[in-house]
């Protein structure tokens, strides 16, 4: 599972503790304010532009853990 979002205070952060894969989605105004912030990349599994992009990153991750 991989939780999806452009906040890092309501979105990424709260799935990290939660023990959760995640990926920053760079879309709407929050995703460009917060675009070069620090903490996206501590936290973020991945930095993403647009969600057709998540398939790629599944499947890589799922052939990787067999």
């Amino acid at each position: 599972m991989v939780y999806v979002g452009d906040r890092i205070d309501n979105d990424i952060a709260p799935a990290k503790v939660a023990g959760m894969r995640t990926a920053y989605i760079q879309r709407g105004p929050w995703g460009w304010i917060l675009r070069d912030n620090r903490e996206v990349a501590e936290l973020a599994d991945w930095k993403i532009r647009d969600l057709t992009e998540l398939p790629g990153i599944v499947a890589a991750e799922n052939d990787s853990s067999r």
